[in-house]
């Protein structure tokens, strides 16, 4: 599992990092260490099967010269930026048909676990992403929209079995989101999401 996720890791970053921005490259950008916590903490929470089939995407795509963390903030931007969003949707790889219905499920499935964990941890929660995409501006990108973004640029083969793996959780009682969360705060140093909130709570005064 390690080795997936420090292959996707890898190719991630060198995409993330050559993503064109208006005004130049952003800061978190080239903050590598903080863009492996954010991205290991969730792919550490998928199986096996999700891993290779996301690698074979980031690997078919980096082969044919796509940028998918591109793809995903472009996206983002129909709820974030749409003037701008207008001006580039025609040029984006159509998201319809039986993958349209896969991400809206993931996404929907998501803000069900990330309400939950905000319901749970409130203050980690207001130092997280905002839940739902009416939160949504140029500066701000909540979970739903990025759950959004990012599911759209995976394939139909990494969809379904996703799809399969969050039944599976859900099932099994286990909140994905909180489980992601969980392993950031770790890498950050917490021992657990209790004291993550702790801290957050005596910064608060």
């Amino acid at each position: 599992m390690k080795e997936l996720i420090d292959a996707i890791s890898k190719i991630e970053w060198e995409m993330f990092h050559s993503t064109k921005n208006v005004g130049g490259p952003a800061w978190c950008q080239q903050d590598y260490g903080s863009f492996l916590i954010m991205r290991t903490s969730q792919l550490g929470g998928w199986n096996e099967e999700c891993l290779e089939s996301y690698l074979e995407d980031l690997e078919a795509a980096k082969e044919s010269g796509e940028n998918l963390m591109t793809l995903k903030y472009a996206y983002m931007m129909e709820s974030t930026s749409p003037l701008e969003y207008a001006a580039i949707a025609d040029r984006l790889p159509a998201v319809d048909g039986e993958k349209k219905e896969l991400v809206e499920k993931l996404t929907a499935q998501t803000v069900k676990w990330a309400d939950a964990f905000h319901k749970a941890y409130p203050l980690i929660g207001r130092a997280s992403r905002p839940v739902h995409k009416e939160a949504d501006n140029m500066y701000t990108t909540s979970a739903e929209t990025y759950q959004r973004g990012e599911t759209s640029t995976y394939s139909l083969r990494t969809l379904k079995l996703l799809s399969k793996h969050y039944d599976e959780c859900q099932a099994r009682g286990v909140n994905l989101y909180t489980e992601i969360l969980k392993d950031t705060v770790s890498q950050l140093g917490y021992p657990s999401l209790e004291a993550a909130e702790d801290a957050q709570r005596r910064q608060r005064g």
